[in-house]
C-alpha cells in the first residue's frame, strides 16, 4: 500500500511541477523555476520508491496517464485553455485507463 502512496504522491508533485514549469515560462518570476525543479527531484524520487514495489509497467502508464488528466483539467480550469467535447472524452479514456491498471494490478 505504501507504494501506491508513494506513487500518487509522485503524481501530485509532477502535476505542480508541470504547472510551475507553465507559470515560469509566461512570467518573469523564477519563485516558479524553482518550485519546478523542486517538484520533479520529489516526483521522480518518489517514483523511484514506488517501482520497489508495483511494476514499472503499471506504474508508469498510471504515473504519465493521470499526469495528463490533471495537467489537462488545470489547463482548462486555471490557464483557461480551450474545453470540446473529443477533449473530453479522450481525458476520460484515459482515466478509464489509470483506473483499469490500479483495479488489475497485484497490490
Amino acid at each position: 500500500m505504501k507504494y501506491w502512496v508513494f506513487l500518487v504522491v509522485a503524481i501530485v508533485l509532477e502535476t505542480i511541477g508541470t504547472t510551475s514549469l507553465k507559470q515560469a515560462a509566461t512570467t518573469s518570476n523564477h519563485l516558479f523555476t524553482l518550485i519546478f525543479a523542486l517538484a520533479f527531484v520529489g516526483s521522480f524520487t518518489l517514483f523511484w520508491n514506488a517501482l520497489k514495489g508495483i511494476d514499472l509497467s503499471i506504474a508508469y502508464a498510471i504515473w504519465a496517464g493521470a499526469g495528463v488528466v490533471f495537467i489537462s483539467l488545470l489547463g482548462i480550469i486555471v490557464f483557461k485553455e480551450e474545453i470540446t467535447f473529443p477533449k473530453l472524452i479522450f481525458i476520460g479514456f484515459i482515466l478509464v485507463g489509470v483506473v483499469g491498471l490500479k483495479l488489475n494490478s497485484k497490490i
